[in-house]
């Protein structure tokens, strides 16, 4: 049945449309439809048709002016360039002038030494030469891990400073390398690997105990957790701080040398804060045992050459001697001291 309008005047039928029931004119309004009611869901579901979200490494600024990230990273090469570029955004002066003081302090006192020693031909001044070298090269060392460490904490001191810091530490960090030396010289006897284990857990306990101010025991601790599935990243990143130019303590670069440890702290660091589940490990990692392996190869062969040539000398010496008469080996009257006939 077709709606028809209440005013007298004429509509159209082309005004209308059929869609199964009469719909108004044109110029009236169209009723909106009420939308059904839903049911609420409750969030407990709706959670658990989410799928699971991994969580992943949050981002952070990257260095300025460097594509060198804050994040983690498997890759030792980036890692131990993360570790040079934040001591050089943060202290660059005193990462390089530490170096040439350390080496300036060492030449002083070992010319002192050997002045001594040729003025009063003693002994005693070597020894008090030794040690005093010794000690001011731990101050050196730990003064590298004291600017490592404000880099770290977004700290700048003076030089001053930070060999301040490292004398107050002088006694714990002594500790610290003792007890790392012992460990590590026992675990090379023990044929290499124990060894090249434990440098690789606890090479970063130095710089722990700058940046989060613990102990000796401490800081070992702290260093085996952060390390704990990362050994090979850990030897990864020595190895490349090597092969890149840089020498693991060594007085050259200064505070430099420490990049590789001060990288893959920030890495593990970072890690640890964000939860994330371990990375797939960089394949250069495993650099390290390709050099560990030629190591050991060439070892091995000086101690099988060494002991061919001792051999040798002990058959020279048990008492046989050639005659040139007949040309035949014989023994002589004195085994060990050989006596050739006239």
């Amino acid at each position: 049945m077709d709606f028809k309008p209440t005013n007298r005047r004429h509509v159209p039928r082309h005004n209308y449309i059929r869609v199964g029931h009469a719909t108004p004119p044109a110029h009236q309004p169209v009723p909106t439809p009420k939308p059904k009611p839903e049911t609420a869901v409750p969030t407990s579901t709706l959670e658990s048709l989410r799928p699971p979200v991994k969580p992943s490494v949050s981002s952070k600024p990257i260095i300025a002016g460097v594509g060198i990230s804050y994040r983690y990273t498997s890759n030792p090469f980036l890692s131990t360039v993360k570790g040079l570029v934040v001591n050089l955004e943060h202290n660059p002066i005193a990462s390089l002038a530490s170096g040439l003081i350390g080496i300036i302090g060492t030449g002083v006192i070992y010319g002192a030494a050997m002045a001594t020693l040729f003025s009063t031909g003693s002994a005693i001044a070597i020894v008090i030469g030794a040690s005093l070298i010794a000690v001011w090269l731990i101050i050196c060392i730990g003064v590298f891990y004291c600017i490592s460490a404000s880099s770290i904490n977004k700290e700048e001191l003076t030089i001053e400073a930070y060999f301040r810091r490292s004398i107050k530490k002088f006694f714990p960090f002594l500790a610290l390398m003792i007890i790392s030396f012992f460990l590590t010289i026992i675990g090379l006897v023990l044929l290499i690997v124990p060894g090249v284990y434990f440098v690789g857990r606890s090479c970063m306990a130095p710089l722990i105990m700058f940046t989060e101010n613990l102990g000796p025991i401490e800081s070992l601790s702290r260093s085996f957790h952060l390390s704990k599935g990362h050994v090979n990243e850990m030897l990864g990143s020595l190895f490349a701080g090597m092969f890149i130019g840089e020498s693991y303590y060594s007085l050259l670069f200064g505070a430099i040398s420490v990049s590789p440890i001060v990288g893959r702290y920030m890495d593990l660091v970072e890690l640890e804060e964000s939860k994330m589940q371990k990375p797939k490990i960089h394949p250069l990692n495993f650099l390290y045992l390709i050099a560990l392996f030629f190591t050991v190869a060439i070892l091995a062969v000086v101690v099988l050459i060494a002991i061919v040539a001792g051999n040798q000398d002990e058959v020279m010496h048990t008492g046989f001697y050639l005659n040139t008469k007949t040309d035949t080996y014989q023994t002589s009257i004195t085994p060990g001291n050989p006596t050739i006939p006239k």
